[in-house]
């Protein structure tokens, strides 16, 4: 809008211990085996992978596994490529700062399924398409689909920061869930030229303080 994520193994003593000539110590052989089992047991488990948003090509899935919420932008705003897919799947959430949540090109399809919430909190930062640090960015012939229990929701102080915001033309944005701006638009249009389509189905809601939806 422009402005209108020690244990220490007890030593017995006893003559049935064996003997390490390194430190002069005994150490039980039935104790000392289980040790080493122990060990090789859990050096074969591997590390948490955390897998909130997971990257894939042009796909990007983010689903309720740790480090959640998502705390980092998701895309590169206009030097995204052509295409790219975001999923924010069922009750996962993204949730970023002063900073855009999710930043896409063209021809992009971004899905926010039931239960999920993206969510930014906007106060001085211009956005990566210097329109403000918008929820959702895209710029044309996009589609954001938000599911019934879904939300957008740019919480910040930003007035210029909306919940989304299509730069471009060709966009369609279908709600059966919420965009809210709280301190901002819930929409915003950037094109100059072309048109973008909003359908808000029997479950969807758009909320702002003033305008709720708007273009310059």
């Amino acid at each position: 809008m422009t402005p209108s994520n020690k244990y220490r193994i007890g030593h017995r003593r006893n003559p049935n211990q064996a003997f390490f000539p390194d430190n002069g110590r005994r150490v039980d052989p039935v104790i000392a085996a289980a040790c080493a089992t122990v060990l090789a047991n859990l050096s074969a488990i591997p590390l948490p992978v955390y897998a909130n948003c997971v990257n894939t090509g042009l796909s990007t899935t983010c689903d309720t596994s740790s480090p959640s919420p998502w705390t980092s932008t998701i895309g590169t705003g206009p030097s995204a490529p052509s295409g790219a897919q975001v999923t924010v799947g069922p009750n996962a959430q993204v949730k970023v700062g002063d900073a855009t949540a999710i930043a896409l090109g063209d021809n992009a399809n971004i899905r926010v399924q039931s239960g999920a919430l993206v969510q930014n909190t906007a106060k001085t930062n211009n956005g990566l398409y210097a329109t403000g640090a918008n929820t959702i960015d895209l710029r044309n012939n996009g589609t954001v689909t938000i599911a019934q229990g879904a939300s957008v929701i740019s919480a910040g102080t930003q007035g210029q920061a909306e919940a989304i915001n299509p730069e471009g033309s060709g966009n369609t944005i279908v709600n059966n869930g919420l965009i809210q701006g709280v301190n901002s638009a819930a929409i915003w249009f950037q094109n100059r030229i072309g048109l973008n389509t909003v359908i808000n189905n029997e479950t969807g809601f758009i909320q702002a303080p003033n305008n709720v939806i708007g273009s310059s």
